[in-house]
């Protein structure tokens, strides 16, 4: 059974969005060329699709409770905390990006003054 970690399902979930969001962002530009074709759709598609299929494949792997040393009710112990930790940030995301609406809408600099280090 090869090492996974939690953290490395978290981050398989983050990659595969990005790269389907980067499709969806530029789906505007994929006719204008073949090279925006193959860069802003093809292979980033490609990329989130296999890195979607790695996480699927890891869940299912990490869901025997003999893998890794914990398990809860039949359900192994690493299957659990990194679904946990999604659900957690899922439930998060939307309670924070309500409590502070304007920075999402607007950016840093509209609830913040910019700032300049001075060492």
């Amino acid at each position: 059974m090869p090492e996974y970690t939690a953290i490395r399902r978290s981050v398989n979930a983050l990659s595969s969005a990005t790269a389907l969001a980067c499709v969806w962002h530029f789906r505007g530009q994929l006719r204008d060329s073949p090279r925006d074709l193959l860069l802003k759709g093809v292979l980033p598609l490609l990329g989130g699709l296999m890195m979607l299929a790695a996480f699927v494949r890891s869940a299912h792997d990490m869901y025997d409770p003999s893998y890794g040393s914990t398990s809860f009710h039949g359900v192994g112990g690493v299957f659990l905390l990194g679904t946990g930790s999604l659900a957690l940030g899922a439930v998060a995301l939307p309670l924070v990006r309500s409590r502070h609406a304007r920075f999402f809408r607007e950016g840093r600099g509209a609830v913040a003054d910019p700032t300049v280090n001075e060492d």
